[in-house]
């Protein structure tokens, strides 16, 4: 039996852009080694179909290291509903939820961003997922010769009420146990004074066969309408919708018409994929130098369409 423990890492940031002015001059002339990701919901989250957001693994050719054949972004899983049991994460400037049904970022508040100048107490709910409508940061693992932690499982978790600690950081456990014995931790890690948001993967390898495996990340959204005031920003024209940066073609909006219209496929080692919404930014951002597949697409048999911007690794 092999007891190497394997360790795989995706401190996948979340920055936080507040004016348009200064997400301009990010995508200008800032290196992409800080942005990042935030989500919404009380009580237990809402059901929804997650049959075809499931991103496939990329088959790795075993006897060329470091070459990867990209399989398109297609249905490979069973329709399953979202539910699981959330749990709080309150920091000095986020109010956040975590389901245990994938270990996913449903519910993310801005506590000193009010929604608008009449609701002064009222945080801006940036992520959320309730009545239909969601805006959702989903992570998990894939592979092809085992089952995988992706983000429709139920995670295990001894945790409620999550806040900062004498550290001034606030983590969230949650353990999988595979069917073959292999233990996945996933861990979420808030700190003070920031928000950027650090997701991390652990792998006990427990199995009697190395294991491969790839990391992902998405943000999911349905289509967002402006509704009501928002002060002075609410005069200010704004985009919604994905957006994603390579080191090659550097920052590129792509709207939802875009992604209805054809899948997004694009081979990366420097980039990332972000959800834009009013004024504020969500993305993903891995870290490192691996390969990455930037991928978009959209699932219709939802109450709305939910649109999904992401990356894959296509190198173990």
């Amino acid at each position: 039996m092999d007891f190497r423990r394997i360790m795989l890492f995706g401190a996948l940031g979340l920055v936080l852009a507040m004016l348009w002015q200064s997400w301009v001059q990010f995508q200008i002339d800032h290196d992409p080694a800080n942005p990042a990701a935030v989500a919404n919901q009380s009580g237990q989250t809402a059901a929804t179909s997650v049959a075809d957001d499931v991103p496939t693994a990329p088959a790795v050719v075993s006897d060329v290291p470091g070459t990867a054949v990209v399989a398109a972004d297609t249905p490979s899983e069973p329709e399953v509903e979202m539910g699981g049991r959330l749990i709080n994460v309150s920091t000095d400037l986020v109010n956040a939820k975590i389901s245990t049904q994938g270990g996913n970022l449903v519910h993310l508040e801005l506590i000193k961003h009010p929604v608008s100048v009449e609701s002064p107490d009222e945080p801006f709910v940036l992520m959320h997922q309730t009545n239909g409508a969601l805006n959702v940061a989903q992570s998990g693992l894939i592979g092809s010769d085992r089952e995988y932690p992706n983000h429709t499982v139920e995670f295990q978790s001894n945790q409620s009420d999550v806040t900062l600690d004498s550290n001034g950081e606030a983590k969230v456990v949650l353990v999988w146990t595979a069917p073959d014995g292999i233990v996945y931790q996933k861990i979420y890690t808030f700190r003070k004074d920031s928000y950027q948001i650090d997701v991390e993967f652990q792998v006990a390898n427990n199995s009697a066969t190395n294991w491969t495996g790839f990391l992902y990340g998405q943000l999911k959204q349905t289509e967002i309408r402006q509704e009501g005031s928002m002060g002075f920003l609410g005069r200010l024209p704004s985009y919604n919708g994905a957006a994603i940066y390579t080191a090659e073609e550097k920052y590129d909006k792509v709207d939802y018409s875009e992604i209805s219209d054809e899948p997004l496929n694009v081979s990366t080692t420097n980039g990332w994929v972000a959800m834009l919404q009013h004024y504020f930014v969500s993305a993903w951002l891995p870290q490192g130098s691996d390969s990455y597949q930037l991928y978009s697409g959209v699932s219709r048999n939802t109450v709305l369409p939910e649109y999904r911007i992401g990356f894959k690794q296509t190198q173990p």
